[in-house]
Order: C-alpha cells, then structure tokens, then sequence
C-alpha cells in the first residue's frame, strides 16, 4: 500500500504548520474539484480549494474541465502559494480570472500526477 503524499500549510491565521492531504473530486458537471484532507485522524476536510463557476453569467465556466478549476481566494487566500509551492497547481498561462459576485478567482492548470492515490475515499 502506498503511503499518501503529505503536504504543509502554513497560515497566517494560525502561524502554525497544518499537514494535509490533496484529492481529486468532481463537481456534479464533471470540473476538478480540489479537497485537503487533514493528515491525521479522524482525517477530517480541511478546504476545498476550488470554486465551481460553470453557471457564472459571464461565461467564466467553459474554462474549467479536468485539469483546471478556479482557485477560490476568497476563503482560502493562502491557496495560491500553497499549490504552486507543493507543486499541485500553477497559474494557468493565459491569465483568466472568473467572477462570482464581488470576488474574481484565478485559473490554475492542476498536475494530477501529484495527487494521493485512490481518489474516491
């Protein structure tokens, strides 16, 4: 059995190191949904770092498929760091951002090479 890939965030919330997991999930129209899992029992979700803007009104939604998603800044401002730091994520190269209400989010492309294994836990 494969051990799960950990990673660490360091919040300016907390100022302390918080080890997670990465997993891949899909929204209910099939876009890559973004999950980190605590790394230690009970191994509960820690953020979802992604947001679903497929019914945005201004088109944002025909960006995202299975390797790109909208990084959801908003409630997770640490995000962006984080992905590019561990290697998840980086900024997707045409500099798109999706709007939602106030906030606008920026386009990542993911390397699902470096997720955890068995996805559907």
């Amino acid at each position: 059995m494969k051990l799960p890939k950990i990673f660490h965030i360091q919040t300016s919330v907390f100022k302390s190191s918080e080890a997670v997991t990465a997993h891949r999930r899909q929204y209910n129209n099939g876009t890559l949904a973004v999950e980190l899992k605590c790394a230690t029992p009970p191994w509960e979700p820690y953020a979802v770092v992604t947001v679903n803007l497929v019914n945005s009104p201004y088109g944002d939604g025909k960006y995202q498929d299975e390797t790109h998603a909208y990084i959801d800044t908003n409630n997770c401002p640490w995000a962006p760091e984080f992905l590019e730091k561990t290697g998840l994520a980086k900024p997707d190269k045409r500099d798109i951002y999706g709007m939602s209400g106030y906030c606008t989010y920026p386009l990542y492309e993911f390397n699902l090479d470096a997720f955890n294994e068995g996805e559907d836990d």
